[in-house]
């Protein structure tokens, strides 16, 4: 994963902006592994913009859902690889799938 990040060329502002907040999710993601009783919840304490997750999975969705290219495969595996879930809780608290014990 850490050679994909390296090889990663953001294309544009966006992507660097993408790539910089990908780096976040992914710092909580391995802050809330290391004390599994830490939850991240969306919102103003949050790193992250608000909704950032939720947008990950909407562009997910519209790349598989209409083909639209919404999301780049290198932002998907990305994710991926990093133990993101495409999946929503129906909640305020963010999801963290774990790589390790993926289904």
């Amino acid at each position: 994963l850490e050679e994909m990040i390296r090889n990663y060329v953001p294309a544009n502002r966006q992507d660097e902006k993408w790539l910089r907040h990908f780096q976040k999710w992914r710092s909580l993601r391995h802050a809330n592994a290391m004390d599994k009783s830490k939850i991240t919840v969306s919102g103003n304490t949050s790193p992250l913009p608000k909704g950032w997750e939720r947008t990950q999975r909407t562009y997910y969705r519209l790349l598989k859902e209409s083909n639209q290219l919404a999301m780049s495969d290198a932002r998907v595996t990305l994710l991926e690889k990093a133990g993101f879930s495409w999946r929503e809780l129906h909640s305020n608290v963010s999801m963290f799938k774990d790589p390790e014990n993926s289904d």
